[in-house]
C-alpha cells in the first residue's frame, strides 16, 4: 500500500541507497564484516543474514550493470552484500532526519 501512495518501488528504493551509499560502501562492507550481532532493543539478530527469500526487486539492466560495477569497485562478494550494506546506512540515515 505504501508503493502505490508513495510511487517509490523496491528497485527505486534500492538505488537510492546504493546511490547515497556510494562514496562509503568498502567502508560500510568492512563494518558489516566486523559486527557479528544487531541489538535492536527487543532482540539480537545476525548482521551479517542476508535475506534467502525469492523476491527481488525488478531492475533494469543498465541499473545490475552499474551494481556490478560498484561490486568490483568495492571488492564485495555477493552483490546482496553489497546491497545489504547500502540499505543498512541508507535507512540508518533516515531514521536520524
Amino acid at each position: 500500500m505504501r508503493a502505490l501512495a508513495t510511487k517509490v518501488t523496491q528497485g527505486d528504493f534500492l538505488m537510492d541507497a546504493l546511490t547515497a551509499a556510494q562514496g562509503r560502501l568498502a567502508d560500510l562492507l568492512a563494518a558489516g564484516e566486523t559486527k557479528t550481532t544487531v541489538d535492536d532493543g527487543f532482540l539480537l539478530r545476525p548482521s551479517g543474514r542476508l535475506c534467502s527469500c525469492r523476491a527481488a526487486p525488478q531492475l533494469h539492466r543498465m541499473n545490475v550493470a552499474a551494481i556490478d560495477e560498484l561490486v568490483v569497485n568495492s571488492k564485495a562478494s555477493p552483490r546482496s552484500a553489497l546491497c545489504a550494506a547500502a540499505l543498512r546506512y541508507y535507512l540508518a540515515d533516515a531514521t536520524v532526519s
